[in-house]
């Protein structure tokens, strides 16, 4: 599994590496494709989720992140702004479909606890590429609104899995 201090170490190699070196201002287009990555990513683990796991909580918890996702998705839609894949985006979904294959292979209580530690792990991280990386570089009024939203719904989905691990203990 992945825990939180590994997730952020990985992401400010990536947003320091020779991708981002010429350029450390991420273009509009980026923004959104590292958006939509992170948001993607969180939506397939939650579909996990919802067809793995037993318990009536972490069901709950996971749909509500596919109810918020899904509406918000929607607000990215409308900005008009075409994503435009990139380096970072890559390791972000390199990083989401290693979780789904870790996931993918627990079952039972071991599922619910490592699936609610990467909800954490992973907000953890997306949350200090937002923060650090994304809000700083983005000159569309639109799309910062959206980002802070999105950042937002990341913090509370981290809080409610955190209450949830704690519950599970």
């Amino acid at each position: 599994m992945f825990d939180a201090k590994t997730l952020v170490v990985v992401a400010l190699m990536l947003v320091n590496g020779t991708a981002f070196a010429e350029s450390p201002i991420l273009k509009d287009s980026w923004v959104v494709h590292i958006s939509n990555t992170v948001r993607d990513a969180d939506a397939s683990a939650a579909d996990t989720a919802m067809s793995k796991s037993t318990n009536s909580s972490v069901r709950a918890f996971a749909e509500q992140i596919k109810r918020d996702y899904s509406a918000e998705k929607e607000h990215s839609n409308q900005l008009g702004l075409n994503p435009e894949n990139n380096e970072l985006s890559q390791s972000l979904t390199d990083v989401g479909s290693e979780r789904s294959k870790e996931l993918s292979g627990l079952s039972g209580s071991a599922f619910d606890k490592a699936y609610l530690q990467n909800e954490v792990a992973y907000n953890v991280f997306a949350i200090g590429v937002f923060e650090v990386t994304m809000l700083p570089s983005i000159k569309n009024t639109r799309l910062k609104r959206l980002i802070e939203s999105r950042l937002a719904l990341m913090k509370s989905h981290k809080r409610d899995a955190e209450t949830l691990l704690e519950k599970l203990k």
